[in-house]
């Protein structure tokens, strides 16, 4: 249709796209520009929540991990293996109940935008479950390299949770290090042909809305 402009998003398509010739936001003291927007723009592409580059000198990426006694045994073999990857900074706070394994992770995430959490317990349930709880939180309960990828390109997760219970060494790794390479609203990988400018431009502009809803939730809570 003549003059028609696409949309993306919910209820069938009534969000419109943002007209805008980049989206900057502040991270951790450094500006971190959006795939889309950069692309947009010509500015060279920063990978939000990870490795900033600034002045030709790359940050580490900081992660923090816990566990409860079911999970133990993944996060030791999962910070083992990070420990060994350049531009990676570990911290592990051992292993509680999985509720406050979750919480203490979760804290020191939602304290530091420019650190990344990692928890493991039976399923990985019960601590994305708890973390979940913290405002600006986003765990993502993964199982496969795929879902790793796709809780940071669409939901830009700051938590992955994996259960010792269900996933072996091997995969963890995979997934470790499919969910740290995946950048925030990038293409998942060669076999997303789903993905295109309009998918790219609904994902830069959702989190307003999506802060709105978390406070009006933490609102209704307190009553």
């Amino acid at each position: 249709v003549p003059g028609h402009r696409p949309t993306y998003g919910a209820g069938q398509g009534d969000l419109r796209l943002p007209t805008m010739a980049g989206l900057y936001k502040s991270l951790a003291a450094a500006l971190v520009v959006s795939r889309a927007a950069a692309f947009r723009a010509g500015v060279p592409r920063l990978h939000p929540r990870a490795g900033l580059r600034m002045m030709g000198t790359a940050l580490p990426t900081k992660i923090v991990i816990g566990a409860d006694g079911f999970g133990e045994e993944l996060k030791d073999a999962v910070v083992d293996h990070l420990k060994t990857k350049a531009g990676i900074e570990v911290e592990d706070m051992g292993t509680d109940k999985y509720y406050v394994a979750a919480a203490d992770v979760a804290k020191r995430v939602q304290d530091d935008k420019s650190t990344k959490g990692m928890l493991f317990c039976g399923t990985g349930m019960g601590v994305g479950i708890v973390a979940n709880k913290f405002t600006g939180v986003y765990a993502a309960t993964c199982e496969n390299e795929a879902a790793a990828r796709h809780s940071r390109s669409i939901n830009n997760s700051n938590i992955l949770a994996m259960g010792g219970l269900v996933t072996t060494v091997d995969d963890a790794i995979k997934i470790a290090d499919a969910w740290l390479d995946q950048e925030f609203c990038a293409k998942p990988g060669a076999e997303a042909d789903w993905w295109s400018p309009e998918v790219e431009a609904f994902l830069s502009s959702k989190f307003p809305e999506i802060d709105s809803i978390e406070q009006e939730a933490v609102a209704a809570s307190r009553l």
